[in-house]
């Protein structure tokens, strides 16, 4: 893990990225009049991971402003529906993504969801063109499954930054939920972006669990056990 900004040269040799299929995550701009050159666009934290036939870097901002891609995991807030599609809002102050009736595991005409303004939904990008609405689907498109997408019942949602969204949801062992874990039975949604949908035994349970993930953002690890004793003795659970 290294820190860079604008102007740096990618941690990483040709001949790695070279390797193995590669994809290009946030703040990583790729010149096609300039042979693909890639340039740092914003600084922050640079990623790199392999796998056995692909790879993926990235740099990891503390920013709020979501630019949406596809395949990208999202959690939204129904704002109402029109003719055949539910208006989702994905971030603050710019336009709503459209959610087809039809976008759910086994829905027909007959049988289609009824959400109402202000449910939340964990959604995939389907499509996505500046100049259209943003797509989303409730399913897995190779499976037809739902497989946790749909709506979310019961819980609440906590905005983080995007780089901190990314860290949670790719980063299996990450300490943040690790310790929590070890503190609390949840569920949990997480959306790049920067949406997390957190569900507690119980409300408390849940508030508590809330605060703890805005506030561990800005914690080393080693700060996180204590951030979690001092949350539930202040919540007396």
């Amino acid at each position: 893990m290294s820190i860079i900004i604008p102007g740096d040269q990618l941690p990483v040799d040709e001949t790695t990225l070279n390797s193995k299929k590669l994809t290009v995550g946030p703040s990583i701009y790729v010149d096609p009049l300039l042979d693909n050159q890639m340039t740092i666009s914003n600084a922050g934290i640079f990623t790199h991971k392999e796998k056995k036939t692909k790879q993926l870097i990235t740099v990891e901002s503390s920013s709020k402003n979501y630019i949406p891609a596809v395949g990208d995991l999202i959690v939204g807030t129904v704002l109402g529906g029109f003719g055949e599609f539910f208006k989702v809002s994905l971030s603050n102050y710019k336009p709503p993504a459209i959610l087809s009736y039809m976008a759910f595991e086994n829905a027909t005409k007959k049988n289609r969801p009824n959400l109402k303004t202000g449910s939340l939904v964990y959604a995939r990008i389907s499509a996505y063109d500046p100049n259209i609405d943003v797509e989303l689907e409730c399913f897995n498109p190779t499976t037809g499954k739902a497989e946790g997408f749909g709506e979310l019942t019961g819980g609440t949602v906590v905005e983080v930054d995007l780089g901190f969204a990314r860290y949670l949801m790719f980063n299996e062992n990450n300490p943040v939920l690790e310790h929590l874990s070890k503190k609390c039975q949840f569920e949990i949604a997480i959306g790049v972006n920067g949406k997390v949908w957190i569900k507690g035994g119980d409300l408390v349970t849940t508030l508590a669990c809330c605060q703890y993930i805005e506030q561990a953002q800005r914690l080393a690890s080693g700060e996180l056990e204590q951030l979690l004793k001092k949350l539930w003795k202040q919540h007396n659970i």
